[in-house]
């Protein structure tokens, strides 16, 4: 968990099926994933949502709150990353 958050995990037959609730500032992230099929974090108030198939090669991400959005296709071959306003960048 990165530094400065505060929440829960919990695991069955660690590291396969971990899960748990991570607090960031004012946003709760619940999540789960079943290693290396699937892995799902949503935030509560429904704007963030990531998914994760085959990890760590598919992935993608959107927040709704500032419009941030992700994708990894064949990771480490294809990322993009839109932060729009900010930045985007593609390899």
């Amino acid at each position: 968990m990165p530094c400065g958050t505060a929440g829960s995990s919990r695991t069955l037959l660690w590291p396969f099926f971990p899960w748990g609730t991570e607090v960031r500032a004012d946003r709760t992230i619940d999540g789960g994933f079943a290693f290396p099929l699937l892995g799902r974090r949503t935030s509560e108030d429904g704007q963030f949502a990531e998914t994760t198939v085959l990890w760590p090669f598919f992935e993608w991400s959107d927040d709704a709150r500032n419009g941030d959005r992700y994708r990894a296709i064949l990771w480490p071959i294809h990322k993009d990353l839109d932060r729009p306003g900010k930045e985007r960048s593609t390899w």
